[in-house]
């Protein structure tokens, strides 16, 4: 039998059980973090929706992911380490290099789910407002001057039309924190946090437009973005998060020699290399 999640605001919750979903967290303010990697479950629970929530999906992870398998969850540490721990380097110059990113920027992706477009629409096509919501760098990445434009051109390339949100609100630069390198900012649907925590963003980001909706549905693959949310807004509105872990079940066979040749070759040369060409380069 199929149980259906309510949330209820209040002292008291009243919270059942969806399928494929685990309740992690539960708070008397009406906040609750579910765990799921089954998008029809996710469908499930935003469709519940209405005008008045929001619905904000983060992008890498939990909409698209890279194609190759050091790129993926389950090599992140291994990934790190071929890095030297240093996913943000200097050059010669005394200039940061966000070479993580830089190497995401140029390695090509997928969606991982391909019905995530058409539940998007959907969701769109019943006026509820949805926006994407990403933690990379906002500024100058590597040849990019701005990667929020890019992202926003990557999104759309993929079919995430998020701009109908929030259609009457310009660019909007958010407060910036002091040992961050670039300011959020909102654009054409996307918030970009530049390595801003997220829920503060959030909230920032609900005083410039004075709106507050009267629920939030943040889908994220990271745990720490959906506590930071929470915590950010328990006070001010009804929160749900969900905990999407779909790019962990991806399969992500690696050769971790050829790993590590992709990474030097880009470090080298500035281009990445899926390991099926590069075995041909290196022949």
């Amino acid at each position: 039998m199929f149980y259906f999640l309510k949330v209820f605001v209040g002292f008291f919750l009243l919270f059942n059980t969806v399928p494929g979903c685990s309740n992690t967290t539960t708070e008397p303010s009406g906040s609750n973090i579910v765990a799921t990697s089954d998008l029809d479950t996710v469908s499930k629970l935003v469709k519940d929706a209405d005008k008045d929530t929001l619905i904000l999906w983060d992008v890498d992870q939990t909409l698209i992911t890279p194609n190759d398998s050091v790129l993926r969850p389950k090599w992140e540490q291994y990934l790190d380490q071929l890095l030297g721990g240093k996913k943000v380097m200097t050059n010669e110059l005394g200039e940061k290099r966000y070479i993580f990113r830089e190497i995401l920027m140029k390695a090509p992706h997928s969606l991982i789910n391909s019905q995530s477009v058409s539940l998007i629409e959907e969701l769109q096509n019943m006026e509820i407002p949805v926006i994407a919501f990403t933690a990379a760098p906002g500024g100058k990445i590597g040849e990019i001057d701005s990667f929020l434009d890019w992202r926003i051109r990557e999104l759309e390339e993929f079919g995430f039309q998020f701009g109908a949100t929030f259609s009457n609100v310009d660019s909007i630069q958010l407060p910036k924190d002091p040992d961050k390198e670039f300011p959020p900012i909102y654009k054409s649907g996307v918030i970009i946090t530049s390595l801003h925590e997220k829920g503060p963003v959030l909230t920032n980001f609900f005083k410039e437009i004075n709106w507050v909706p009267k629920k939030v549905i943040f889908i994220d693959d990271k745990m720490s973005n959906l506590e930071s949310v929470e915590q950010s807004l328990k006070d001010i509105t009804q929160v749900l998060g969900i905990h999407y872990t779909a790019a962990n079940d991806l399969p992500a066979d690696l050769d971790e020699e050829m790993a590590k040749e992709q990474v030097d070759h880009f470090l080298r040369t500035n281009e990445w290399v899926s390991q099926s060409k590069l075995k041909n380069l290196i022949k």
